[in-house]
């Protein structure tokens, strides 16, 4: 298996940045395993939370953008919980805060 560092070169520059970032590839090409160890790495570092979420079966909403804005609150609400119990990742994460990346993020 390859190291899955060099598939996110600026990974950690965007999130130290706190920008959202697209990751996009075809299928099978080490998208979701190279998150996954992101997230582990950022965890193990203890100074973020890094948290897992699949919208995958999201599909089922369809396009009731009320069910996806309903989504990413009770997200941000957990999240927030989180780092008010002062977990690991107990400052406020710049891109969770308004929900939508600002104008000209990635």
């Amino acid at each position: 298996m390859l190291p899955t560092e060099p598939l996110l070169p600026y990974a950690r520059e965007l999130i130290e940045m706190e920008r959202y970032f697209v990751v996009h590839g075809p299928r099978q090409s080490g998208k979701t395993t190279a998150l996954r160890a992101l997230a582990r790495t950022l965890n193990a570092e203890g100074r973020v939370a890094a948290v897992w979420l699949s919208c995958e079966n999201g599909k089922v909403a369809g396009d009731d953008v009320g069910w996806g804005e309903s989504l990413v609150s009770a997200v941000r609400s957990a999240g927030r919980a989180v780092c008010a119990a002062g977990s690991p990742g107990s400052r406020s994460a710049g891109p969770a805060r308004s929900g939508r990346p600002a104008a000209g993020s990635p």
